[in-house]
């Protein structure tokens, strides 16, 4: 049996704009992760203690390097700050596929850290909460390319 194990490898992270669109972030970023959060319930009785879990909270993780262009993710997310953008996470460079899901969903911005320590490389993070949960998709379908269309010459 071939190992399963996945490798997050040339991944490609886009966020904000218009679905499908949206800004390709990828390198950027050091870090792109759904992070689910889970509340716990307790569910036990008098046969025993039980827990089962609850409320589910996901966020997307971010963390990368700070530049200030216009452009620039940091400075998206501060200008678009508590506002809803989608975004997009293809962890592999491959095709999507029933093995490497393109998910997405729509986050709320949030800025990320400002400044950093003398003669190193300056870097943000930031957890930005999902509205809803993430959706994958194992195809990609005309209306919700992967990238742009290369120009044709």
């Amino acid at each position: 049996m071939p190992n399963p194990a996945f490798v997050f490898i040339n991944p490609v992270v886009t966020i904000g704009g218009t679905p499908p669109g949206g800004t390709d972030v990828t390198c950027e970023l050091s870090k792109a992760e759904l992070t689910p959060a889970i509340t716990m319930k307790d569910a036990g009785s008098l046969c025993g203690p039980a827990e089962l879990p609850g409320d589910i909270k996901w966020t997307l993780d971010l963390e990368g390097f700070q530049t200030y262009e216009t452009t620039a993710l940091l400075m998206f997310l501060f200008e678009h700050r508590r506002e809803q953008q989608p975004f997009t996470l293809v962890c592999k460079d491959e095709a999507v596929s029933a093995t490497n899901p393109r998910w997405s969903g729509t986050v709320v911005c949030v800025p990320g850290q400002v400044g950093g320590t003398q003669s190193e490389v300056a870097v943000f993070q930031a957890s930005l909460p999902l509205v809803g949960e993430p959706t994958h998709a194992s195809t990609l379908t005309m209306e919700a390319p992967l990238s742009e269309p290369e120009p044709v010459a």
